[in-house]
């Protein structure tokens, strides 16, 4: 998105907020769907603003969606489009932010459960958060550099770029597990360590794989935590029903090709498995791990500034959250073969 976007102040505004409500913050997520008519094709519907995602102690996520606009007109529409997509995501809350809002479009919010903000609303709650000219400025500037580095990935890597802004979010965490791993292992030859968009986009792909693993955590705490072995082989092949069918496809071929050793479940599995295990075991440490990716990817893109404008990662996260952040980082380089020093600086800091 062009730094003229007339929206893009309020989108800071917003990000601001959510950050410090305990959400972390992605801006303008893409909402498409899919048909196939001869090929498959992907067609944009929508896209949101502000999307939050908080993870508490049971690793349940919960999400926070927002619209912005900068105009002071057409605000029901813009309401009910907003109410749309929040019942797609399964939102937990939604906020719809326009410089003026007229009293029916509130009125009609607070029934459907829309928080209506102006933006002297939003003025007033930052200040009430304590959120300063300068966290809105870090924003911008965290923004601004990741659109410009998004530029270069177009050119390189395409496809994991396209993953990250019109795939990821409207497909089921198994898939994006299988899908994100393999899209990092694709572009791990091209690499270059020294590079910090490069560097940049493998802590994207690490946080949202994060975000989907933990996520999968959840639905194993409740389904079986005391066999969660089981309970992570049945969540990757897609649930019960899937990896039966799955298991009788691999019988079926294991006897009409006996020499074919097609795999049941990825190679990454072990791996996987050891990762889940470390992290359902302190879920009051490994819930804020998505958090703390994104911070520290933050540091990679403000590179030595973050030093004199952001507090140490220490001085945010608790030693144990900082560590299992890190699992996450050795788990993206053994299973993809993405070198370690991409993640140096997150890794010694």
């Amino acid at each position: 998105m062009a730094s003229t976007d007339k929206d893009l102040p309020l989108k800071m505004m917003v990000a601001a907020i959510f950050r410090s409500m305990g959400y972390t913050a992605f801006s303008e997520v893409d909402l498409c769907t899919y048909t196939y008519k001869g090929t498959y094709k992907r067609k944009q519907v929508t896209d949101l603003d502000v999307l939050g995602i908080r993870i508490d102690p049971d690793l349940e996520a919960f999400l926070a969606v927002c619209e912005c606009k900068s105009g002071e007109q057409r605000a029901m529409e813009n309401l009910l489009k907003l109410h749309g997509v929040q019942d797609f995501f399964k939102a937990h809350k939604a906020y719809f932010v326009q410089q003026k809002i007229d009293v029916n479009a509130r009125e009609v919010g607070a029934q459907m459960g829309v928080t209506c903000l102006d933006k002297a609303n939003i003025t007033t709650l930052m200040k009430s958060l304590s959120i300063g000219e300068s966290d809105v400025l870090l924003e911008h500037r965290i923004y601004d550099a990741r659109s410009a580095m998004a530029a270069e990935h177009k050119t390189l890597f395409p496809r994991q770029l396209e993953y990250l802004r019109y795939d990821f979010w409207t497909l089921p965490d198994h898939r994006n597990i299988i899908n994100i791993v393999r899209l990092l292992g694709q572009m791990s030859p091209d690499l270059d360590a020294r590079k910090v968009s490069h560097i940049v986009l493998c802590h994207q792909l690490t946080t949202a794989l994060a975000l989907s693993i933990l996520r999968m955590g959840s639905g194993i705490i409740r389904s079986n935590v005391d066999d969660f072995q089981d309970s992570v082989l049945t969540a990757i092949l897609g649930g019960a029903r899937e990896r039966r069918d799955r298991e009788v496809l691999h019988d079926t071929v294991a006897k009409v090709v006996p020499d074919a050793h097609l795999p049941l479940v990825p190679e990454f599995f072990e791996p996987l498995i050891e990762l889940v295990g470390r992290y359902l075991n302190v879920v009051l440490y490994s819930h804020r791990i998505v958090a703390c990716l994104d911070e520290m990817g933050r540091r990679v893109v403000l590179k030595d500034d973050h030093k004199q404008e952001l507090p140490a990662v220490t001085d945010l996260f608790h030693e144990r959250t900082i560590k299992l952040s890190r699992d996450a980082l050795h788990f993206t380089s053994k299973v993809s073969g993405i070198p370690l020093e991409v993640f140096e600086m997150s890794l010694t800091e």
